[in-house]
């Protein structure tokens, strides 16, 4: 699997690197907020595409010798709706098993929907006013995924 755009942000990188895009909460430019303070619960870089890979090959058993590892990351723990590592939520369209996450000015999520055997990702540069967001994503990502059970006839 080849995540070429994927990394762990250093502190080298600042919001003077033309790779890095301006992300703004609440008012005002959260760039120099590093990302990298947080490791990996807010400094992981990537594109829309190399998530879209990573999350194919996770659900699809391509990343652990053995698929019970996704088996254990996919079944809620204790009743609630987190497995090890992923969020399982039942949705208007199904269920959806993903992540998201937000950080000063910058607010992600990864989804995939097995039933239609879809991949969502959002990549935002904003955050800070929540649930515009989640509203925001949800009527797109419902809408996407309208379109796909359209386009499959299901």
């Amino acid at each position: 699997m080849n995540l070429s755009n994927t990394h762990l942000l250093d502190f080298g990188i600042t919001g003077d690197d033309e790779n890095v895009v301006h992300g703004y909460t609440m008012g005002f430019d959260g760039t120099d907020y590093h990302g990298s303070q947080a490791w990996a619960a807010g400094g992981i870089v990537s594109t829309v595409h190399d998530l879209s890979v990573f999350m194919h090959a996770l659900v699809n058993g391509e990343l652990f010798q053995d698929y019970s590892t996704f088996e254990l990351m996919s079944n809620p723990v204790s009743g609630g709706h987190y497995g090890l590592g992923l969020f399982i939520t039942q949705t208007p369209r199904g269920i959806a098993y993903g992540h998201s996450g937000a950080i000063f000015g910058y607010n992600t999520r990864l989804e995939y929907f097995s039933y239609y055997q879809a991949i969502i990702v959002s990549l935002m540069n904003f955050n800070g006013y929540d649930f515009m967001v989640t509203n925001w994503y949800d009527d797109y990502c419902y809408s996407v995924i309208d379109e796909i059970k359209r386009a499959r006839g299901k």
